[in-house]
């Protein structure tokens, strides 16, 4: 677990509080959690951000291929 998810939960946990014990601020936190959700999905990550991605595949014409195939001389 990532310093990033404990502060979420955290964050969630305080939201959900105060939204349970003040309806105005509940429906304010909600509000704004919509439209952090909604700009997180239509931005997309950042480049060069810590999330994982898959590697680059290598091409077979420049991929090294071991030349243990050695032919044989008769002497």
């Amino acid at each position: 677990m990532t310093l990033t998810d404990i502060v979420v939960l955290v964050l969630g946990g305080l939201a959900t509080y105060v939204g349970f014990k003040d309806e105005k601020k509940g429906v304010a936190l909600v509000v704004g959690v919509a439209v952090v959700t909604v700009l997180y999905l239509l931005l997309g990550p950042r480049p060069g951000s810590s999330e994982q991605q898959a590697p680059t595949p290598v091409p077979a014409s420049t991929a090294s291929v071991p030349s243990s195939t050695t032919t044989a001389s008769s002497g």
